[in-house]
């Protein structure tokens, strides 16, 4: 059984407040089988700074309903990922500069609520130089001249894929400890606090 995990151990404590960001797309109607462009841009607030903490750069994680479909590639060999720093695109971006264009599809008509949301992770340095991550997440509705909303982090999956969700409950799997054995999540469930940590490589 192969189970695939992305998880994020954060020290430090969460500073939405460092970061500003907005999402939106300026088409005056949408139409099934039409592409269209959802621009996002971040910036930091003037006590902050982004730093390489535990990202190189910021990332998004981008989530959409079913009646869309993000355009470009979904990359699944390992030798694609190395070249990517280990993102799916299009589900996942290293943001290099402080814009970045989302292209989407518009596959069936949107149901209510319907909505492209867009996680942003990144570290932040303050001005005593501590180190604090950064997680918030925006909402843009599947409507015409639709702005993104800040909403609660809540439960999220990167594309159509078997990655974990956010907030999802974890089946009693066994996983590998760094020295190699391997411990049962099934005995520790529900009888101690477990923090599982990944290795993101950058290299």
């Amino acid at each position: 059984m192969t189970t695939q995990l992305l998880c994020t151990l954060a020290i430090g404590l969460l500073q939405p407040s460092a970061v500003e960001l907005s999402a939106k797309f300026d088409a005056d109607e949408l139409k099934v089988g039409q592409t269209y462009q959802l621009e996002f841009k971040w910036d930091v607030t003037s006590e902050s700074a982004v730093d390489q903490a535990g990202v190189p750069v910021p990332l998004i994680q981008i989530d959409v309903p079913d009646s869309i479909e993000l355009v470009g590639k979904e990359l699944k060999e390992h030798k694609e990922l190395s070249k990517n720093e280990f993102l799916y695109a299009p589900f996942e971006r290293a943001l290099e500069s402080k814009t970045e264009s989302i292209e989407f599809k518009l596959i069936s008509a949107p149901a209510a609520g319907d909505h492209i949301a867009i996680n942003f992770i990144a570290y932040s340095t303050a001005k005593d130089g501590t180190s604090q991550f950064i997680r918030k997440r925006l909402a843009v509705p599947v409507v015409a001249k639709a702005e993104g909303k800040e909403v609660e982090i809540g439960d999220a999956a990167w594309g159509r894929n078997n990655f974990g969700k956010i907030g999802e409950q974890v089946k009693p799997i066994s996983i590998p400890q760094a020295d190699g054995t391997k411990v049962d999540l099934g005995d520790i469930l529900g009888k101690s606090n477990l923090i599982i940590t990944t290795y993101r490589a950058f290299w």
